[in-house]
């Protein structure tokens, strides 16, 4: 069964936020005290245990020098475009 699109862009923002945090050399324990975020939410990010909050994932993408929106876009360039299926759109009949 093919994953929706939501939880794909949502594994490829939680890949993103793993990436800049090594590219930037800090350890879970230091992104986690920049930002308020414990250390093990991060690392359930990270590993796709556990889906960001909102809240979270501003913390956290500021914590790395990164604005939400920034990173949503990484992750759509990432993951392209939804796919709209017949009957799933706004004008679908009820």
């Amino acid at each position: 069964m093919a994953r929706d699109w939501p939880d794909t862009l949502i594994e490829a923002v939680c890949n993103l936020l793993k990436e800049r945090r090594l590219e930037q050399g800090l350890s879970i324990y230091r992104v986690s005290q920049a930002c308020g975020v414990s250390q093990q939410a991060i690392s359930y990010y990270e590993k796709h245990n556990r889906r960001p909050t909102l809240e979270c994932l501003v913390k956290v993408s500021k914590a790395l020098g990164l604005k939400p929106s920034e990173l949503l876009a990484l992750a759509e360039k990432r993951v392209g475009e939804p796919v709209e299926r017949p009957g799933s759109g706004r004008n679908a009949a009820s």
